[in-house]
């Protein structure tokens, strides 16, 4: 799998865990913070890359760190690298 693929269908499965977690939609998630409900699906399922304000606003709107996200993701990587 390509390494870009990967990362963007991890950072949507990784909103999609936090958003239920907190047992919200789509809908409610979206309206939070300003943006339309089916983008945000799209994004959820990596057919999308969220811009650097939107993974912003959902990191704060679903209080997850971007970084240790990003720090899981590339461990992830790197093990898949040495498979």
């Amino acid at each position: 799998m390509d390494e870009q693929v990967y990362f963007y269908q991890r950072i949507g499965q990784a909103i999609r865990n936090h958003r239920h977690a907190e047992d919200k939609t789509l809908e409610e998630i979206a309206g939070d913070i300003g943006m339309d409900d089916k983008h945000l699906g799209r994004i959820e399922r990596g057919e999308k890359h969220p811009k650097a304000i939107t993974l912003y606003k959902l990191s704060r709107r679903l209080q997850f760190s971007v970084d240790a996200l990003f720090d899981d993701i590339q461990k992830e990587l790197d093990l898949k690298k040495r498979e």
